[in-house]
């Protein structure tokens, strides 16, 4: 707030974006802020069981609103077990899975660098990879990565396999 940083964060299937608008004097400031957030969130178990309590909330939403509901088995049941297939949300039998620690050692396992992406607009490239670069040294993250503009060198992704399938749910008929 005080650099007058505007800063969000959405969650998709596929993908968790962090984004802040900043000045660009304000990179060396912002950047690794806004990756140690990233990389070392401080995930207290206060936090974690308020979210457990939004994911009845959220199961009852989805069972509300059909249209959600079927492109969520949708994905299910055409990856099953695979890729795309995987819940996008939390059921109530995933709860005793949720943790801290789990969540911490989630983060630590899939937020490297090798797996992020980080995009400057307006920023000088070389300033950028120099300030992100800095961010994971400092967050004990630099290890054998490198950052390479086209991005080679990355994780071996596993590509979507379309299983095909079914699934039903048994519902009571609303009329």
């Amino acid at each position: 707030e005080q650099l007058g940083a505007a800063a969000s964060c959405r969650v998709g299937r596929e993908d968790v974006l962090f984004q802040t608008d900043i000045l660009r004097e304000y990179v060396p400031v912002a950047l690794p802020l806004m990756l140690a957030n990233v990389l070392c969130p401080s995930v207290l178990p206060d936090e974690v069981a308020e979210a457990q309590q939004h994911v009845l909330e959220l199961q009852q939403m989805m069972e509300e609103k059909p249209e959600s509901l079927v492109v969520e088995l949708l994905h299910v049941a055409a990856y099953r077990d695979n890729t795309l297939g995987h819940a996008l949300y939390a059921t109530e039998e995933d709860l005793p899975l949720c943790t801290p620690e789990n969540i911490k050692k989630f983060i630590a396992e899939e937020c490297t660098p090798d797996r992020l992406t980080v995009v400057g607009v307006n920023v000088d490239f070389e300033e950028l990879c120099k300030w992100t670069a800095r961010s994971f040294a400092e967050q004990g993250r630099e290890s054998h990565y490198s950052l390479k503009a086209n991005g080679a060198g990355g994780p071996e992704l596993q590509p979507a396999n379309y299983t095909g399938g079914e699934i039903r749910i048994a519902r009571p008929n609303p009329l």
